[in-house]
């Protein structure tokens, strides 16, 4: 007798499978289908991300109204987490409140009201926490909290400068955390405690970013924390986001390299008030493999003349003043053979046209080239996506978000199908009589060649406040029943460009960090962790994955 078929849609791996590209907020609704999808949705609500803001743990009024309902249900939900976070949904701006620092969360953490309890409470479900992550300060704070929440398990480790005095050696030991992230807000005013807590750990990875309210790190602060910095010898990323870092960087690091096994390295901004970089000596890094910098520096012309870093280097991220500042770069990109992400950043000043084909013109051929994001603003020809399309095989991603493309019925017959291309991102499409392309068959024409351009493309191209998507074609119809107004909102090229998204099938783009996703796991992969920056935790939804 044969046995009878199971239900696919009870087998856990069908169901993990489905549970993977369900969105983070419909997974209540699938944890409610039966016992299994109960589990396996619950586990997905509360594992965490150190990462990807959709999947983060749920914020802390949701998680108070949780453990009110029903504790035992809480401490269950909470031995799923692998990444937690501690942040409400909102932060306060702090000056709104009468206080220094910039940004705050003002409730609390309900289970720690009593931390014996919740100590006995998390160790009955015995979760696994990897990551701690707790990037506001909390009103109310006690040195017992830590006690609770940061257990052995935990190796990353990012908090606002206003916990490391509670995590000072007579407190507790933390030679366990191998990554450390501080989002320094101000309330410290010097960085003995965070030098302390440096001293005692072996980091693998260390990560400072300065708010810069009420006023910045001073120079001696900066060069005591990059004196204690060289003490870790096995340091694989460094990002210092603290401004005019480069001098006392330099200072300390002139006599020899103290982290020989570094493989990337952030940097970041130059003070407004000064325009031109120090002039600075700094060693050689061999094992570079991620270099994100501001400007053009010393650093870059170290680089250039090394074939064996060129070669390695997979990531290169740069901050330029204006058109001309590319020379450097189109110096040294020749030979970066294994490059996978080209990220250079929004120009201070803008140029003339013709600089800005040249410098796409004298781009060099990269053949790892993944993900390029270029967001500056000027017109372009659809054309020169062919060219940078036929310059980088593997390109995946291309992130023009300042840019006006110009593209007719002519110029997409005219170029052969770009099929490795997933995402783009412009700033507008501005079509030439969009209303004609709105009537009879013109639509269908246009969209059958943009898919046979273009066969990968999964979201629309650009979005913004003028974003009209999805476009039903009643609307298109009932738009052209009006009057054309030039000044009329939104413009007639959005209408077309939201119903030509809308046959092709393409999901909304959220405006979001197009290369985060790439840039992360990329991060993941060479150095362990990734660098989240303190905006991830006020906005979110550009740092989902959901978005891209």
């Amino acid at each position: 007798m044969l046995e009878p078929t199971r239900n696919p849609l009870l087998l856990p791996e069908i169901v993990g499978a489905v549970l993977d590209n369900v969105n983070i907020r419909d997974l209540l609704s699938c944890a409610g289908v039966n016992r299994t999808w109960n589990t396996l949705a619950l586990k997905r609500m509360y594992e965490g991300s150190v990462y990807d803001l959709q999947r983060r743990t749920p914020d802390i009024t949701s998680l108070n109204c949780l453990y009110v309902a029903s504790r035992e249900r809480f401490a269950r939900c909470m031995g799923h987490v692998k990444h937690l976070l501690i942040a409400p949904e909102h932060p306060v701006e702090k000056k709104d409140v009468g206080m220094p620092k910039k940004f705050v969360s003002l409730e609390k953490f309900r289970p720690l009201r009593d931390p014996e309890s919740a100590k006995r409470l998390f160790q009955a479900y015995k979760p696994g926490v990897k990551s701690l992550m707790i990037p506001f300060g909390m009103h109310g704070w006690e040195q017992s909290y830590i006690d609770v929440l940061l257990t052995e398990t935990v190796e990353f480790l990012a908090i606002d400068d206003s916990f490391c005095p509670f995590l000072e050696p007579a407190y507790r030991p933390v030679g366990n955390i191998k990554a450390l992230t501080i989002y320094k807000s101000g309330s410290n005013r010097d960085v003995t405690s965070l030098c302390s807590l440096i001293d005692r750990c072996d980091l693998h990875f260390f990560h400072i970013e300065d708010s810069r309210e009420p006023e910045p790190m001073s120079d001696d602060h900066t060069t005591q924390l990059i004196e204690c910095l060289a003490r870790q010898r096995n340091l694989k990323a460094l990002a210092l986001m603290i401004p005019e870092v480069l001098s006392p960087l330099a200072r300390v690091v002139e006599n020899g390299n103290p982290w020989p096994g570094l493989k990337a390295l952030y940097y970041g901004q130059y003070d407004d008030r000064f325009s031109i970089p120090p002039v600075v000596r700094l060693p050689r890094f061999n094992e570079l493999e991620i270099l994100s910098i501001p400007r053009i520096d010393p650093l870059l012309t170290i680089i250039g003349r090394d074939p064996g870093i060129k070669n390695r280097l997979r990531v290169l991220h740069l901050e330029l003043a204006d058109i001309s500042d590319t020379e450097p770069v189109l110096d040294i990109l020749p030979g970066c053979n294994s490059l996978q992400k080209l990220s250079l950043g929004e120009l201070d000043d803008s140029g003339p046209a013709e600089a800005y084909a040249n410098f796409f013109q004298r781009l060099p051929p990269l053949p790892s080239l993944q993900c390029l994001v270029i967001p500056w603003v000027f017109k372009m020809k659809i054309n020169l996506i062919q060219h940078v399309a036929s310059l980088y095989p593997q390109l995946t991603v291309l992130d023009l978000s300042q840019a006006d493309l110009t593209v007719s019925l002519n110029s997409l017959q005219s170029m052969s199908s770009i099929t490795q291309l997933q995402v783009l991102q412009l700033s507008e499409i501005p079509f030439n009589n969009p209303r004609r392309w709105m009537r009879g068959t013109r639509l269908q024409q246009l969209a059958t060649e943009w898919k046979r351009v273009f066969p990968s493309l999964r979201t629309v191209p650009y979005g913004g406040d003028n974003c009209t998507f999805p476009m039903t074609s009643q609307a298109v119809r009932e738009h052209l029943l009006s009057e054309p107004d030039e000044f009329a909102y939104p413009p007639d090229s959005d209408f077309l460009m939201g119903r030509l998204c809308t046959v092709l099938g393409y999901r909304a783009r959220i405006d979001s960090h197009l290369d985060y996703d790439f840039q992360t796991k990329m991060e993941n992969e060479i150095i362990g962790w990734p660098v989240v920056p303190f905006v991830a935790f006020q906005h979110t939804d550009s740092y989902s994955t959901y978005s891209v």
